[in-house]
């Protein structure tokens, strides 16, 4: 419903959209926002992480697994670029964007072409794709 703006103000939108639904004042306090979590319980990968991740390319599909995944740095990465942000201390779910806008990202903090890392960032989201559809891997 409201995206924009700090916490408050989001929460200020959908009481005053309430209060308009159900005819009695809703106060913005009154208002549970969403509250989310990370998949990916590993710490932010530090630009040395990212380069040597991106270098070393995605193991062997026999040794692709949930738990590898979630330590991978990449994954980090992917799921606070992609899925999540941190506004004012609370996770929020991240405007979408591109898989190409994710590769330019990625390639200014990597410094390398976007193309480049392009093709290894869509390997990356391809094994997420994989784990997601085995059911390996849940976002709730």
């Amino acid at each position: 419903m409201s995206t924009e703006g700090s916490r408050e103000q989001r929460r200020q939108v959908v009481a005053d959209v309430a209060s308009k639904l159900f005819g009695v004042e809703i106060k913005a306090s009154n208002v549970i926002d969403e509250t989310l979590e990370r998949s990916i319980k590993r710490d932010e990968p530090t630009i040395e992480e990212l380069r040597q991740s991106i270098q070393a390319g995605l193991p062997p599909e026999s040794e692709q697994t949930l738990e590898k995944f979630q330590k991978h740095p990449l994954a980090a990465w992917i799921e606070m670029n992609f899925g999540l942000e941190d506004k004012e201390g609370h996770l929020v779910r991240r405007q979408p964007i591109t898989l190409q806008e994710g590769a330019e990202k990625l390639a200014s903090k990597w410094g390398k072409s976007s193309q480049s890392a392009f093709c290894r960032h869509a390997s990356s989201v391809k094994l997420t794709q994989t784990l997601v559809l085995e059911k390996k891997l849940t976002f709730t």
